[in-house]
């Protein structure tokens, strides 16, 4: 079945926000992270739901993308998935599940987009905009 759906999760970690995008066209997947800290730095995969399936067996019982996304939420709700910044090119979102009684870490690569200077911009417009002039 097609499929269009768009959400974000703020998934605060220590001194960093992270904006979770999650992006699905038909049965393709976008996972995309904006780093806050780092000038709006954005990270990215893109990925099928049967490639997603291939990562890790818990994924086999999703039937939709949907699911995937309500998984997602569901572990950020329980504070079960982090992201790491391997370097300045990549982030990893590590997935803390239980399979099989077992606890499980599931990592998902994500690497640097070229840097999009109209987000940049947006974010200094807000900054500049929320400061009081002092006469």
């Amino acid at each position: 079945p097609k499929e269009s759906i768009s959400q974000s999760f703020d998934i605060k970690q220590e001194n960093n926000i992270y904006k979770l995008n999650i992006n699905v066209i038909n049965q393709d997947i976008i996972l995309n992270i904006l780093d806050g800290k780092s000038l709006m730095r954005e990270y990215e995969i893109k990925i099928s739901l049967n490639e997603l399936k291939q990562i890790h067996k818990i994924f086999f019982a999703l039937s939709s993308c949907q699911e995937f996304i309500d998984y997602i939420k569901a572990l950020i709700d329980n504070k079960k998935i982090f992201i790491k910044k391997e370097n300045e090119k990549q982030m990893t979102i590590e997935l803390m599940v239980e399979y099989l009684y077992k606890q499980n870490i599931i990592k998902i690569d994500l690497f640097q987009k070229a840097i999009n200077f109209e987000l940049i911009f947006l974010d200094l417009y807000k900054k500049f905009s929320t400061l009081t002039y002092i006469v």
